[in-house]
Protein backbone atom coordinates (compact mmCIF):
# COMPACT_ATOMS: atom_id res chain seq x y z
CA UNK A 1 0.00 0.00 0.00
CA UNK A 2 1.19 3.79 -0.99
CA UNK A 3 1.72 5.73 2.00
CA UNK A 4 0.51 9.80 1.60
CA UNK A 5 4.43 10.47 1.41
CA UNK A 6 4.28 8.16 -1.31
CA UNK A 7 2.00 9.92 -3.05
CA UNK A 8 3.08 13.38 -2.33
CA UNK A 9 6.40 12.78 -3.92
CA UNK A 10 5.14 11.05 -6.92
CA UNK A 11 3.15 14.16 -7.36
CA UNK A 12 6.26 16.43 -6.58
CA UNK A 13 8.03 14.29 -9.32
CA UNK A 14 5.50 14.69 -11.77
CA UNK A 15 5.38 18.54 -11.52
CA UNK A 16 9.46 19.00 -11.36
CA UNK A 17 9.01 18.86 -15.23
CA UNK A 18 8.69 22.18 -17.60
CA UNK A 19 6.31 20.23 -20.06
CA UNK A 20 3.94 19.00 -17.73
CA UNK A 21 3.40 22.11 -16.13
CA UNK A 22 2.69 23.66 -18.96
CA UNK A 23 0.48 20.90 -19.49
CA UNK A 24 -1.92 21.17 -16.54
CA UNK A 25 -1.91 24.82 -17.14
CA UNK A 26 -3.63 24.84 -20.10
CA UNK A 27 -6.03 21.90 -19.18
CA UNK A 28 -6.83 24.48 -15.54
CA UNK A 29 -7.68 27.47 -18.43
CA UNK A 30 -9.70 25.00 -20.73
CA UNK A 31 -10.51 22.04 -18.99
CA UNK A 32 -11.06 18.92 -21.17
CA UNK A 33 -9.39 18.53 -24.19
CA UNK A 34 -8.74 16.56 -26.69
CA UNK A 35 -4.76 14.61 -26.99
CA UNK A 36 -4.56 16.12 -30.44
CA UNK A 37 -5.44 19.82 -29.87
CA UNK A 38 -3.98 20.39 -26.44
CA UNK A 39 -0.62 19.00 -28.38
CA UNK A 40 -1.27 21.74 -31.02
CA UNK A 41 -1.73 23.88 -28.44
CA UNK A 42 1.66 23.43 -26.52
CA UNK A 43 3.21 22.65 -29.69
CA UNK A 44 4.57 19.15 -29.14
CA UNK A 45 4.07 15.89 -30.49
CA UNK A 46 1.35 13.49 -29.51
CA UNK A 47 3.80 10.62 -28.34
CA UNK A 48 5.84 13.44 -25.97
CA UNK A 49 2.15 14.42 -24.76
CA UNK A 50 0.93 10.97 -24.48
CA UNK A 51 4.31 10.51 -22.07
CA UNK A 52 4.06 13.22 -19.58
CA UNK A 53 0.01 12.57 -19.71
CA UNK A 54 0.67 9.01 -18.46
CA UNK A 55 2.75 10.32 -15.62
CA UNK A 56 0.56 12.98 -14.63
CA UNK A 57 -1.95 10.73 -14.31
CA UNK A 58 0.12 8.25 -12.76
CA UNK A 59 0.92 10.78 -9.97
CA UNK A 60 -3.30 11.40 -9.86
CA UNK A 61 -2.65 14.79 -11.69
CA UNK A 62 -5.01 13.99 -14.24
CA UNK A 63 -7.53 11.34 -15.08
CA UNK A 64 -8.46 10.28 -18.86
CA UNK A 65 -10.81 9.06 -20.56
CA UNK A 66 -10.80 7.12 -23.78
CA UNK A 67 -13.52 8.21 -27.15
CA UNK A 68 -13.53 6.95 -30.26
CA UNK A 69 -15.57 8.70 -32.87
CA UNK A 70 -18.33 6.26 -34.74
CA UNK A 71 -16.31 6.80 -37.74
CA UNK A 72 -13.74 5.18 -35.95
CA UNK A 73 -10.79 8.14 -36.62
Amino acid sequence: MESDGDKLLEALAALANPHRLRILAALQMKGRNYVSQLARDLGIGCPLLHLHLRKLEEAGLVDSQLEIPEDGK
